[in-house]
C-alpha cells in the first residue's frame, strides 16, 4: 500500500513538473523577445527544428511499422514439402527444435500455451517443449501449481497425438543457476536461472537439438515459425533469430495504461528493433526474451544465459557480439502475448527492464574494444532513456511554440510557422490511437469499432499523463542504478511479471 501511494505521489509530481516545463519555455522566449528580438527568434526556430526532426522520426517508426506489418509478416510461409526439396538441395537435414518455456506462477496461461504450440506446422518428430517450472512455487489458495497444469495437460496432448511433444520440468530450490565462467552463483528464481538448469539438461542428454527457441508462458508462436527458422538456417545459415513480439491478446481485460504498454512494445518491434535486425550495421542486436531463436552450440561456447542479469536476453545478445561477433537476424512471425493488465503492472515491468539495460553498461565499458566503439554501444543500450523525455516533450512542444511564434514581435515568418508545427503535431498526439487501430485486427479478441474509438480518443487527451508514466520507471531505474553503484552492488529483485488469466481455448488463438 505504501509502495502503492509513494508511486501515486512520483506520478502526479512528475506531471505537474510536465505541465510547467513547456509553459516556463515559452515565457521565457515571451520574456527574451521584449529584450532581444534576435535571440527570441533564434531560439524559437531551433525548437521549431527540434520538433520537425522528431516528428519526422515518429513519422518513420509508423510507417515502418505499417509496411512491416501488412508487408512482411503477412507474407505465406513456406510450405514443409518446399522445405524438405530445399534442404535437400542443401544437402543437409531439416533442423530439429526445443522449445523452452519458463514458467513460474503461470498456472493461468500454460494450459492454452501448450494446446497452441500443439498445432504448430512442422515435420512430426522435429520438435519438442520443455516447460520449466520452479520449486519455490507453492499453490495459492488451493490453485493447481504451473507444474501440476503443464503435467496434465502435456500428458493429455502426449496421448492425443501420439508422441511424446511436451514435457515438464522442476528447477530445485538450491540449484545456482551457474554456467558463465567467473560468475557469481545466484540462488533467486529468475528467467535466466530456469533456462540455464534446461540447457543442463539438454546437454546431459548428450543429443542437442539444432536450435533452442524461447517463450514466454502466456506467448503464441505463429503456426509457421519454425518453417520460418528452417529456412532461414537452410539459405541463410543464420544462427540467431529474433522475431517481433505483439503484447494485445488481453486488450479486452486491461485498461488505457495497459492499451499504452502493449502499444508502445508493438509498435516499437515493428520499426526499431525490425530496422535493427534487418541492418547490416556492426552493432550488437539486443534479444527481446521471447520469440527467439538460437543455436545450442553457439549459446554453449558463451556459456548460456547469465542468472543474475535482469535482462538475460539483451544480455546475451550483447555477449554474442563481443565474444563472438555474431547478431540475430530478423524473423518475421509474430507472437502474440498479453500487454501489462495494470499500471503498476507496468511500472515494475518496466523499471526492471531499464535498469536491466542500464547494468550492461559495466559489460560494454569491460569489453576489449576502442572508446569510440564503446560509446555507440553505450547509447544503444540506453536509448530508450534518451528518447522517453523527449517523447514527452515532443507532443506538447508544437503548441508551446505556436504561442510564442504568434507573438514574436516583428517576426512575420513566426506565425506561419507555428501554425503549420500545431497542424503537424496532430500526428503526433495520435500516436498511441493510431497504434490501437493498426494493431486491434492483430488481437485473437479484438476490441469493437466503438471501443477502438473511444480508446482512440481517450488516448488523445490523456497522452501528456501517459509519456509521463513512460518516463516514471526509466527515473526510478536510473535512482536504482546510481545507489547499487554507491553501493558496490549489483542485485536487484526480479520482478516477474502478471498475468491475466485465460478461459481455456478450444481453437487456435
Amino acid at each position: 500500500m505504501a509502495a502503492s501511494v509513494v508511486r501515486s505521489v512520483g506520478v502526479g509530481l512528475l506531471l505537474l513538473l510536465g505541465s510547467l516545463v513547456l509553459p516556463s519555455i515559452a515565457l521565457v522566449l515571451l520574456v527574451i523577445g521584449w529584450f532581444g528580438r534576435g535571440i527570441a527568434g533564434f531560439l524559437f526556430l531551433s525548437l521549431s527544428l527540434c520538433f520537425v526532426v522528431g516528428f519526422v522520426c515518429s513519422w518513420r517508426n509508423s510507417v515502418q511499422a505499417k509496411t512491416t506489418l501488412m508487408h512482411d509478416l503477412s507474407r505465406p510461409a513456406l510450405s514443409l514439402d518446399r522445405l524438405s526439396q530445399l534442404a535437400v538441395q542443401r544437402h543437409r537435414n531439416l533442423p530439429s527444435f526445443l522449445i523452452l518455456i519458463p514458467a513460474r506462477s503461470e498456472s493461468r496461461v500454460i494450459a492454452n500455451t501448450l494446446q497452441h504450440l500443439s498445432q504448430l506446422r512442422y515435420m512430426p518428430g522435429l520438435f519438442s517443449v520443455l516447460v520449466i517450472a520452479d520449486a519455490r512455487e507453492y499453490s495459492v489458495d488451493g490453485e493447481s501449481t504451473t507444474q501440476v497444469v503443464a503435467a496434465q495437460v502435456s500428458a493429455r496432448l502426449n496421448e492425443e497425438y501420439g508422441r511424446q511433444i511436451f514435457s515438464v520440468t522442476t528447477v530445485p530450490d538450491d540449484y545456482d543457476g551457474h554456467r558463465l565462467s567467473g560468475a557469481e552463483p545466484a540462488y533467486t528464481s529468475s528467467k535466466g536461472r530456469a533456462l540455464n538448469y534446461a540447457l543442463d539438461l539438454v546437454v546431459r542428454k548428450k543429443v542437442l537439438p539444432d536450435f533452442i527457441g524461447v517463450l514466454d508462458a502466456d506467448g503464441r508462436l505463429h503456426l509457421d515459425v519454425l518453417l520460418e527458422v528452417a529456412k532461414q538456417s537452410l539459405k541463410l545459415d543464420a544462427q540467431v533469430l529474433q522475431g517481433p513480439v505483439f503484447q494485445i491478446s488481453n486488450l479486452r481485460q486491461v485498461d488505457l495504461f495497459g492499451l499504452m504498454a502493449g502499444i508502445e512494445l508493438s509498435i516499437f518491434h515493428l520499426s526499431v528493433l525490425a530496422r535493427e535486425l534487418r541492418s547490416s550495421r556492426l552493432f550488437p542486436r539486443f534479444l527481446a526474451g521471447t520469440n527467439y531463436f538460437i543455436c545450442p552450440k553457439l549459446l554453449l561456447e558463451v556459456g548460456g544465459w547469465k542468472s543474475t542479469s535482469l535482462v538475460e536476453d539483451a544480455e546475451l545478445g550483447l555477449r554474442l557480439f563481443l565474444q563472438r561477433g555474431v547478431r540475430a537476424h530478423w524473423l518475421p512471425s509474430v507472437e502474440i502475448e498479453q500487454t501489462a493488465p495494470s499500471l503498476g503492472v507496468y511500472l515494475k515491468q518496466r523499471e526492471r527492464w531499464s535498469l536491466g539495460h542500464l547494468q550492461l553498461l559495466a559489460q560494454v565499458r569491460q569489453a576489449p574494444i576502442s572508446v569510440w566503439f564503446k560509446l555507440r554501444i553505450g547509447l544503444q543500450v540506453i536509448r530508450s532513456l534518451l528518447a522517453c523525455p523527449w517523447s514527452v516533450v515532443l507532443p506538447s512542444m508544437a503548441w508551446s511554440l505556436a504561442v510564442v511564434g504568434i507573438a514574436l514581435p516583428s517576426a512575420p515568418w513566426s506565425m506561419a510557422l507555428a501554425l503549420f508545427l500545431a497542424l503537424i503535431s496532430l500526428y503526433s498526439w495520435d500516436q498511441f490511437g493510431r497504434g490501437l487501430r493498426l494493431l486491434n485486427q492483430q488481437s485473437p479478441r479484438p476490441l469493437s469499432s466503438r471501443r477502438v474509438l473511444l480508446s482512440s480518443v481517450a488516448l488523445i487527451l490523456l497522452l501528456p499523463c501517459l509519456t509521463v508514466i513512460q518516463l516514471l520507471p526509466r527515473i526510478t531505474a536510473l535512482l536504482s542504478y546510481f545507489r547499487l553503484r554507491r553501493a558496490r552492488g549489483s542485485e536487484f529483485a526480479w520482478y516477474k511479471t502478471e498475468r491475466t488469466a485465460e478461459a481455456p481455448i478450444g481453437s487456435v488463438l
